[in-house]
């Protein structure tokens, strides 16, 4: 389905909330994303990606330079994965949203996302990233 949904060239806006999509679905995703730089929004909402599928499509990032919009709110991610996203967003040029509520960022791991949020926004204001 996924790759079927990437090959047609008009699609500007993916939304593939609640699909049932886990981590090899997002890995699947992330490859077609790779190379096919029309989509400029693309919401996941409530699937099933965890830190694998996050760490996937943030590595589709650094190749993808024309998503604007990233919308991966209730999709079972935790540290490792956000921290993918925020890294892969840092170095991205078009990318002004990104939505990661309702995730497994609690406690200690909410405190060290928003620290490394703020580590990121400071390496890239100083010319670092």
């Amino acid at each position: 389905l996924t790759t079927r949904v990437l090959t047609v060239k008009t699609i500007k806006e993916l939304d593939l909330t609640e699909s049932s999509l886990g981590a090899d679905e997002a890995e699947a995703l992330a490859e077609e994303l790779k190379v096919n730089d029309r989509i400029k929004t693309l919401t996941l909402t409530n699937n099933n990606l965890g830190d694998q599928g996050a760490e996937a499509l943030a590595e589709a990032l650094f190749l993808n330079r024309n998503l604007k919009d990233l919308f991966l709110n209730h999709c079972e991610i935790g540290f490792p994965g956000a921290e993918a996203i925020v890294r892969a967003c840092a170095a991205h040029p078009r990318l002004t949203g990104v939505n990661l509520q309702q995730n497994h960022l609690k406690g200690e791991g909410q405190k060290a996302f928003h620290q490394l949020v703020l580590e990121v926004v400071k390496e890239k204001k100083q010319g670092g990233i």
